[in-house]
């Protein structure tokens, strides 16, 4: 029963496990084993969280130890979740906890989908009928042939795909063979481990999804987001007070305020709890950092309203940043909005602790240079000291801002506006970043 349960739940979707535990009550009524612990590696694990700046929560070392267990058994495993959900740091983790448990592990991370399949796995030039070697040909080569039988790790971290998954199908199964179209073979030594970071198995064949084991890690309970929390929160030099506060409103404002955003509300583009935490606290340095901030619930629900919320439009016929921000004015009652407006028309003023209109924040004076095209002007309305104003904040502590919007809403004007009027040349090395990379944990406006 312990085998079955154990084996089994690391590859189960959280919604699915009441089911799970359902079946096996059937089968084994009344039989509640305990899982089979090694407390002393759990001990180390813990530690080279804290070594990784990582909050040890007991569901993340749960999941290092489960892909450690897979990995004694199966020689590839998927690692798979959503992003943000903690699958990259799983695997640092247990590589770490080996190095202090003198078992020095040897890791290559490496993206499948970086190029083609040629460049992958090697291929023969037809006009000379000279070999090229491939990425992961001469990677999985070089570890085979480096000496010692300490543990060897290729990560393969991208979305799986038929193109090269199904010629890794060898390497997967009993054989452990890798074939190139030059006849080579490559041996998957017993010490060497291939871990497949992947967001889901929607493209992948039975074939490849039999040949592995499975690692789900879900982000279904906020274990992810909180933990981050926590960890920002202890690396701040903020007073004890400050902190308390803060970890007060992000268990106030957050677990409800989400679990409505994916009953009532649709972003134009998916987005995850991970990357609007990492964007509230990212805003919330951006000035706590600078300036001393007594109505701090204030700053707060700002940063909250626009992390949230700021991706929100008119979708499917609806206005879904209206209808959110109806819902936050009903629901959340102690930092009152104006009953005017919307809560996106509306900053905090620090000094006095209240609410004002964006139209009120100080903008520069439009010079009337009329040797300049038209083009080159920017006309402050509301929208455009708002993005501004938190573009700034973003850049402030190089977090990537994404805009969106359809074609000539001003996404450019307001950019380049904003990249005229830095001053220093590192600012505007960061805002040509900003303007060209966009991130998974960018913040939307």
């Amino acid at each position: 029963m312990r085998a079955l349960r154990d084996f089994n739940i690391p590859k189960i979707v959280a919604d699915d496990l009441d089911i799970f535990f359902g079946l096996l009550g059937d089968l084994f009524p009344g039989v509640d084993v305990p899982r089979k612990r090694d407390v002393r590696f759990e001990a180390i694990v813990n530690d080279a969280a804290k070594d990784l700046g990582l909050h040890n929560d007991p569901e993340f070392i749960l999941k290092v130890v489960q892909l450690g267990e897979l990995l004694e058994i199966r020689h590839c495993v998927f690692t798979m979740g959503n992003p943000g959900s903690g699958k990259s740091s799983t695997w640092k983790t247990l590589a770490k906890a080996q190095d202090r448990d003198n078992k020095k592990t040897v890791v290559v991370d490496l993206d499948p989908k970086v190029g083609s399949t040629n460049e992958l796995y090697g291929y023969v030039l037809l006009s000379t009928r000279e070999w090229k070697d491939g990425l992961l040909s001469k990677t999985m080569r070089d570890l085979s042939q480096a000496p010692g039988t300490n543990p060897k790790w290729i990560i393969l971290d991208g979305d799986l795909d038929a193109n090269w998954i199904e010629s890794m199908n060898s390497v997967m199964d009993d054989n452990k063979l890798l074939t190139l179209a030059s006849n080579e073979r490559i041996t998957l030594k017993p010490y060497m481990r291939l871990i497949f970071e992947i967001r889901d198995l929607r493209f992948a064949t039975p074939a490849t999804v039999s040949r592995a084991g499975i690692l789900f890690i879900s982000d279904s309970f906020g274990s992810q987001w909180r933990s981050y929390v926590k960890s920002w929160i202890m690396k701040k030099t903020y007073d004890e007070e400050k902190k308390q506060q803060l970890a007060l409103f992000f268990e106030k404002y957050l677990p409800e305020t989400f679990i409505q955003v994916k009953k009532a509300f649709k972003y134009l583009i998916p987005t995850m709890e991970m990357a609007i935490v990492i964007s509230m606290c990212r805003l919330l340095e951006s000035i706590l950092d600078k300036q001393d901030v007594k109505a701090l619930e204030y700053l707060f629900v700002f940063a909250s309203v626009w992390c949230i919320g700021g991706g929100f439009s008119e979708k499917d016929g609806k206005d879904f940043r209206k209808e959110f921000s109806n819902w936050w004015k009903e629901k959340w009652k102690t930092v009152k909005f104006p009953s005017k407006g919307t809560v996106f028309d509306y900053f905090v003023d620090i000094e006095n602790s209240k609410l004002e209109e964006w139209n009120k924040m100080g903008t520069k004076e439009v010079d009337p240079d009329t040797s300049r095209p038209i083009s080159s002007y920017t006309i402050p309305t509301m929208d455009t000291i708002s993005a501004n104003y938190l573009m700034r904040q973003f850049i402030s502590v190089e977090h990537s801002p994404m805009l969106i919007g359809n074609a000539g809403c001003g996404k450019t004007q307001i950019t380049m506006g904003l990249l005229n009027e830095l001053t220093t040349a590192t600012d505007q090395y960061i805002m040509q970043i900003v303007n060209f990379n966009f991130y998974t944990d960018s913040m939307l406006l």
